[in-house]
């Protein structure tokens, strides 16, 4: 998944770092527990990454549900 700048809010990670969805985010924290679609996730990324404030090196984050996009191989399939 890579990982976009939101409007609605979310953390600002610099150069749209790339990751893997690992587990669940921290749903008690921008919802209810157990209810629902989770809104977050946490992503382990492919190389430590920086806030734009920066902040980091980070090797995980809890990522918003609507920050992340799958990638495209361009190849085709």
């Amino acid at each position: 998944m890579q990982v976009i700048d939101s409007a609605e809010g979310g953390e600002r990670w610099a150069d749209e770092p790339i990751g893997v969805i690992v587990a669940p985010g921290g749903n008690q924290i921008v919802g209810y527990p157990g209810v629902g679609e989770p809104l977050s996730w946490t992503v382990a990324f492919e190389e430590p990454v920086y806030t734009k404030d920066g902040r980091g090196p980070f090797e995980r984050a809890t990522v918003l549900s609507r920050q992340l996009v799958p990638i495209t191989t361009g190849s085709g399939e």
